[in-house]
């Protein structure tokens, strides 16, 4: 029997002659915003407004370790080596922990305002901090995420950092703020802001969480206001984009997204709005936070084939091809010019093979239920299984009608 207490804590217990307490999980109890997935691990860490941070254990849905920060942690990033996690608070402070320990490797403050992004470099010899007070602080990085020193500063953003990505090469950075600017940095020019941003567009970028760019702009509906997407994540492989929206929703896109209006699978299980969204390394599962809900969901990924119309309308159900690589699926070649950087995507439609994936869900903390209409009620395995559905709106005309799939 499970037990769902009010201090956000799941209990299991055996009714085997006499109560015998199995495990007990304690959650957030405040709302979250802090996520981050290890580089080479099934695991990830939150961390949230009541000071907590957590490590999960993402295959067997178990806390491994938690600890109490003095601050509110905001965001979180672990260094590619694994060994440390770097957290930001809302007073601009950061802190260094050894992810194996929790023990303090460092104190660091960047101002006085909230911090709202954390992310190292690929190689992670640098990490770049982007802070409520519009800069970005950048450090250089040795001894595995133990040693830290200023290397310079972004100035030029008029309003509050929000969201960050580094080139592979550590050459730039691409930044977005609180003002809906997209902005780009020439990290060894002494961080100069670049004039012209036709330079950078093209840049294939190591991560994408950057919610405004030319390779995501697709994913914004008509009309809609600029904080109603609060966090986005490329998948490692390229193929999919997932999205945190204000409206209880997860969403995914094809990427690149370079069609307004473009198709897109939408899937509401949070309560409240989704705070961020993120990839496990090998892409099996996506992670989601939920903010006022304070419930983190793991969602696996199960892959479409591609189907011809005949094979829609012949086929009542669909067969699902789930990942079954123990490797990380290799990068899909772009590409690019002799300078490096991509060509252009031209605006069309997401290719054929490119089926946006399925996804299960599978509720790994919540402390509130969350009963909508488009889920199906679980099965035996405790599993919530959810409706594949599209857009409406957002289905191109040459596409016709949305298909609804076979409950």
């Amino acid at each position: 029997m499970y037990i769902l207490a009010f201090t956000s804590a799941i209990v299991h217990i055996s009714f085997c002659a006499i109560f015998t307490l199995l495990y007990s999980i304690s959650g957030h109890t405040d709302e979250l915003w802090g996520l981050a997935t290890h580089p080479f691990k099934d695991v990830f860490l939150t961390c949230a407004q009541d000071r907590l941070m957590c490590l999960w254990n993402a295959t067997e849905h178990t806390l491994i370790w938690s600890r109490l920060l003095e601050e509110h942690g905001h965001c979180a990033d672990f260094h590619p080596s694994g060994a440390v996690v770097a957290i930001g608070t809302h007073s601009g402070k950061w802190y260094v922990l050894d992810a194996e320990s929790t023990d303090l490797v460092g104190i660091h403050t960047d101002g006085n305002e909230q911090l709202s992004v954390m992310r190292y470099s690929v190689d992670g010899s640098l990490l770049a901090v982007g802070s409520h007070d519009n800069f970005i602080y950048l450090y250089n990085v040795s001894e595995r995420g133990r040693k830290y020193s200023r290397y310079g500063k972004c100035s030029g953003h008029s309003s509050y950092i929000t969201h960050l990505d580094w080139s592979p090469d550590n050459n730039f950075i691409m930044s977005n703020s609180g003002d809906y600017e997209i902005l780009y940095w020439d990290v060894p020019n002494s961080c100069k802001l670049i004039r012209n941003r036709s330079e950078c567009k093209d840049i294939d970028w190591a991560t994408y969480t950057c919610v405004l760019g030319y390779h995501v702009f697709g994913v914004w509906p008509e009309g809609s206001d600029g904080t109603d997407i609060n966090a986005l994540i490329r998948s490692h492989n390229r193929k999919v984009i997932a999205l945190a929206d204000d409206f209880c929703k997860v969403h995914l896109f094809s990427y690149p997204c370079c069609t307004a209006k473009a198709p897109s699978h939408k899937y509401g299980v949070h309560s409240s709005h989704v705070t961020n969204v993120s990839f496990l390394y090998r892409d099996s599962h996506l992670i989601s936070t939920g903010g006022k809900d304070t419930s983190i969901l793991q969602w696996r990924l199960v892959e479409k084939p591609s189907l011809s119309v005949t094979d829609v309308i012949s086929s009542p159900a669909p067969c699902l091809i789930e990942p079954t690589s123990a490797q990380p699926p290799p990068p899909v070649a772009t590409p690019t010019t002799t300078n490096g950087m991509q060509e252009p995507f031209s605006e069309t439609p997401p290719p054929a093979d490119l089926a946006l994936p399925l996804s299960d869900v599978t509720p790994l903390l919540s402390d509130l239920t969350t009963p909508l209409s488009d889920v199906t009620p679980p099965p035996s395995d405790s599993t919530l299984s959810l409706k594949d559905s599209l857009d409406e709106n957002n289905t191109p005309s040459d596409e016709g009608g949305p298909l609804t799939p076979p409950t």
